[in-house]
């Protein structure tokens, strides 16, 4: 079996985003538009699933960072499906520096074509269930061990099994912080070294400071702890989220299946009434198409000739 060697690679210019800017990879995500005369070349736009987004300031954050790019035409974020669509000149600017620049913000990007949407959505649906459920788990089982250390102080409890429980609480709630509130931790170093405070910075703050004064009371052997009190604040957490992605993920899957209704292609009018297929996606205001009976409208318009009913 042959040994794996490391390869002389140069980080500086070539990394995990690079190979985006081959034409082969390129031509899966990035649709090209011919608007030479008002850009100075084509312009290209690409859609790009966005990771960490936690409130519209995050969205305002990339806009306002890739604005800045050259030959960026515009920027929108969409925080309901965390997809980021951007239109540029890929003259000026290539897709690697822009997924490179989202890296260093705190939101890596991963472009999509069409059919990886919700596969990408789905995954990581699939991450945050499992932390979540790690929290549910450990966390009932601090709750139990904190109703008996509550009632205890009510009806009395041996200072050796309080003792005990409060040992068990503590590495009960271990792994819900080193597993399940991974991502607020990993959100909020990125936020900070980004320049900036996001909604995950306060977060981690308040799971760590709860955290070491547990620590400290347990130590001096102090009553009050606060175990159950951070596995329940990332129980809820993590549940709002896990129901934020639930209706993110429908947005997106019903995106999916409006673009699979939609036609590829409109027979578009031009001079010297000349009638010629060109994809759906390069229809401008003012072009005129002609539908035929059966057909799916490629775009919203207003009926120019002929009679018909739709039905939406």
């Amino acid at each position: 079996m042959a040994s794996a060697t490391a390869l002389p690679v140069d980080s500086t210019v070539d990394d995990c985003y690079t190979a985006y800017d081959h034409p082969e990879l390129a031509s899966r995500y990035v649709r090209k538009k011919d608007t030479e005369a008002a850009t100075g070349g084509s312009t290209s736009q690409v859609v790009i699933q966005l990771e960490n987004l936690q409130c519209a300031g995050c969205c305002s954050t990339v806009e306002k960072a890739l604005a800045k790019l050259p030959g960026v035409i515009g920027a929108e974020v969409n925080y309901t499906t965390h997809q980021l669509r951007v239109g540029w000149n890929l003259q000026q600017t290539e897709l690697s520096t822009i997924l490179r620049l989202l890296g260093k913000l705190g939101y890596p990007g991963q472009p999509l074509g069409v059919d990886t949407r919700g596969d990408l959505l789905a995954r990581q649906r699939s991450s945050l269930l499992k932390r979540f459920g790690v929290a549910a788990a450990f966390g009932m089982q601090i709750m139990v061990l904190s109703v008996c250390l509550y009632t205890g102080q009510w009806w009395g409890i041996e200072p050796e099994l309080a003792d005990l429980f409060r040992y068990l609480s503590l590495l009960l709630v271990i792994p819900i912080l080193v597993y399940s509130a991974r991502p607020f931790f990993v959100a909020a170093v990125r936020s900070l070294f980004s320049g900036r405070i996001g909604m995950d910075v306060p977060v981690s703050l308040g799971l760590t400071v709860a955290f070491l004064a547990s620590l400290y009371s347990l130590g001096t052997g102090g009553l009050e702890i606060y175990f159950d009190s951070i596995a329940m604040f990332v129980f809820l957490v993590l549940g709002s989220r896990l129901i934020e992605s639930g209706h993110r993920l429908r947005a997106v899957n019903a995106v999916a299946v409006y673009d699979a209704v939609l036609p590829v292609s409109a027979l578009k009018k031009f001079k010297q009434d000349q009638w010629r297929h060109i994809p759906a996606m390069s229809l401008e205001p003012g072009d005129q198409v002609a539908v035929d009976s059966g057909e799916v409208v490629p775009a919203d318009g207003v009926i120019l000739t002929g009679r018909s009913s739709f039905d939406e």
